[in-house]
């Protein structure tokens, strides 16, 4: 009886030992594979979810820079930008009229470059800068030596004072697409400003909240001048990002996409979430694993019992015989 028990220990442990070793095998690749495409792909989709909403934002300037085509070749801009001040109300009406049909714009202003003119403004907006103060900022003077048509940008500096009759915080600083005016002979005499309300910038242009990976993420639009801020409380995300995607810590990527020569979008996101879901995925998969192992020992146990037990019956038969 003790030789066939320990045969059946003998013949358990050598079915069982390379079961699970083969099963815990399986189970590493199975589990590496499963988790290092699910990242992959989550990784694919942040990036094409934010690059869909960066190819959007391209749009939107296009769209704009087309439907201000009615201001930067109006006649009456070109007239009053040559020194005919009977064309000014005709031009602020313009201006006034592109608010209505633009929502994320605050406010309008053209900027003469021969000073022939004083600036001008839509209605809603009042106590804007001189345009010598406007041409006198880099951004702007870089663009004037350009060829390109316009140029979105941020500025800190410069800032009208109220913006639909209400006092804007210009420590948050404001968007402002800049397209250059054109006489006859393609000499720019001036400049459109359309200053963009950050607020709705950031819900309208850059909200994710139809991406589940998104929806903690920290967003924010910066230039070579500074960051465009949400609130008084928003904090820069500090630090140089040249590459589209950036890792600060183990937890965290930074992904930086261009918006303009100096102004581009970062996104922070915390890689917590998927990584906690590959923690749960891989218990979850060990003790499916652990279930099955403890499962075929005991088909495997039960199995060796059906051929040992008939043996050391007839064994225990042939002894009492024998006695």
């Amino acid at each position: 009886m003790e030789q066939f028990s320990g045969a059946r220990k003998k013949l358990m442990k050598s079915i069982l030992i390379p079961l699970t070793a083969m099963l815990f095998l399986v189970f590493i690749v199975i589990y590496t594979t499963i988790t290092t495409i699910g990242f992959a792909n989550y990784q694919a989709s942040v990036k094409n979810a934010i690059e869909r909403k960066v190819d959007s934002f391209n749009l939107t300037l296009s769209l704009q820079v087309s439907s201000n085509s009615t201001i930067t070749k109006s006649l009456d801009v070109i007239a009053y930008a040559q020194g005919d001040n009977e064309h000014e109300s005709s031009v602020r009406g313009l201006l006034s009229q592109k608010l209505s049909q633009s929502p994320n714009l605050l406010g309008n202003q053209i900027y003469f470059i021969d000073d022939l003119v004083e600036q001008i403004s839509s209605y809603s907006v009042s106590g804007i800068p001189t345009s010598y103060e406007i041409t006198s900022l880099e951004v702007v003077s870089q663009f004037l030596n350009q060829e390109e048509d316009y140029r979105f940008t941020i500025r800190h500096e410069f800032i009208a004072n109220t913006y639909n009759f209400t006092q804007y915080p210009k420590q948050y600083g404001i968007a402002t697409l800049f397209e250059k005016i054109y006489d006859d002979n393609h000499n720019v005499i001036a400049l459109l400003a359309s200053d963009y309300s950050s607020q709705k910038l950031y819900d309208e242009v850059f909200d994710f909240a139809y991406h589940a990976s998104l929806n903690d993420a920290e967003i924010q639009i910066k230039s070579t001048a500074g960051f465009l801020k949400l609130t008084a409380a928003t904090t820069e995300i500090e630090g140089e990002f040249r590459e589209p995607v950036n890792a600060q810590g183990l937890l965290t990527n930074i992904y930086r996409y261009d918006l303009s020569p100096e102004v581009f979008v970062l996104i922070k996101l915390s890689l917590q979430k998927p990584l906690t879901t590959n923690i749960l995925f891989f218990i979850i998969f060990l003790l499916t694993m652990l279930i099955i192992d403890i499962f075929t020992f005991y088909l495997i146990r039960s199995s060796v019992r059906k051929i040992i037990d008939p043996i050391e019956v007839i064994n225990q038969n042939i002894k009492d015989v024998l006695e």
